[in-house]
């Protein structure tokens, strides 16, 4: 389903020094952490397409992500980004129905997970931010592909809309491989399948269990020994 092949990325130059390989053949949930600049968001759009490999392939159920168009890439992916759109003179119902390249929406699925009933008719414009964070969320869901790219989704929601969206995407791990940055270090131990550590060497992968019984989140990230001991009880 998924293939990074010998994978370098960045803008100008790339933001690891060793290529990065992996492969995914079912469904999985995966998330990305590393420090501020470390190229968390950037990897993501790589695999999304929205930037170019500076060297490697991606390749989605064996396509070169490069050589197919934008309507396939919409029935294979969607992406969830950091920044919210401000305003959109659309309701909820509205932004979430509106996809004009994929056939096959899931919008029943996509409001139930989000918990979005109550606010369906409601102007995206006049909502807060985690309710804005939520509609798109929905709408990625909605969007009914094989992968799910999400960007710190969690940023503008409270603690327990954040664990809510985090067990709705765990739900969907059943049937997609799902992409997450956060720095959320509490869910991502309770939730993740496998974590990816950006260094300015290379991408290390973990699963939940081989990341907190070492010290590289200690070392990496500067973190006080207490705190690592409390990430030991979840």
């Amino acid at each position: 389903m998924l293939k990074i092949k010998n994978l370098q990325f960045g803008y100008n130059q790339p933001l690891i020094q060793t290529t990065f390989n992996f492969s995914a053949n079912k469904p999985i949930f995966i998330s990305i952490i590393g420090k501020n600049g470390s190229g968390k968001t950037t990897l993501l759009k790589t695999i999304a397409g929205l930037v170019k490999p500076l060297y490697g392939k991606i390749l989605l159920s064996n396509k070169d992500l490069d050589k197919i168009s934008i309507q396939q890439r919409a029935n294979l992916i969607s992406f969830v980004f950091a920044n919210l759109p401000e305003f959109i003179p659309l309701t909820v119902n509205e932004i979430i129905n509106l996809n004009p390249y994929n056939k096959h929406l899931d919008i029943k699925t996509a409001i139930e997970l989000t918990n979005l009933h109550s606010l369906l008719h409601k102007n995206y414009t006049t909502l807060s931010h985690g309710q804005k964070q939520r509609v798109m969320i929905a709408r990625a869901i909605a969007q009914n592909t094989k992968i799910l790219l999400l960007d710190e989704p969690e940023n503008h929601l409270d603690f327990s809309q954040s664990i809510k969206i985090f067990n709705a995407l765990r739900t969907l791990t059943k049937q997609k491989i799902i992409i997450i940055s956060s720095h959320n270090l509490h869910n991502i131990l309770s939730f993740s399948d496998l974590i990816w550590l950006i260094t300015q060497e290379k991408i290390l992968s973990f699963t939940p269990k081989q990341l907190i019984s070492s010290d590289i989140l200690s070392k990496h990230f500067q973190l006080p020994p207490n705190l690592i001991e409390n990430l030991k009880l979840i």
